[in-house]
């Protein structure tokens, strides 16, 4: 399955956006820095860039199960992800608290 998704930013608030796919649009968290091409870790940004989408991830206190041909994750609160480049768990799942966040 292919997917062709947009991230339009909100041009008053760099840090705010919205995923935009078919006729869906849903609004979505950026970096505080914004959207920047050269990304590098600790800069606040977001990636610029073409990924792919592998899983999809929700919390059932906030929305109700997706219907979705995609592999669904249910989350919550106690769940994170590691962005301490020190963790040998870096830029993965983790359950919280966990040391490295």
């Amino acid at each position: 399955m292919s997917v062709s998704m947009d991230i339009v930013i909100t041009p008053a608030a760099k840090h705010h956006g919205a995923i935009a796919f078919g006729d869906i649009r849903a609004p979505c968290a950026l970096g505080a820095a914004g959207v920047r091409q050269q990304k590098s870790e600790g800069d606040d940004a977001t990636p610029l860039g073409r990924f792919a989408l592998r899983k999809i991830y929700y919390r059932r206190d906030r929305v109700r199960r997706p219907q979705s041909d995609f592999p669904l994750h249910e989350i919550s609160r106690k769940c994170g992800w590691s962005d301490d480049v020190r963790d040998p768990q870096y830029n993965q799942y983790v359950r919280l608290p966990h040391a490295f966040t």
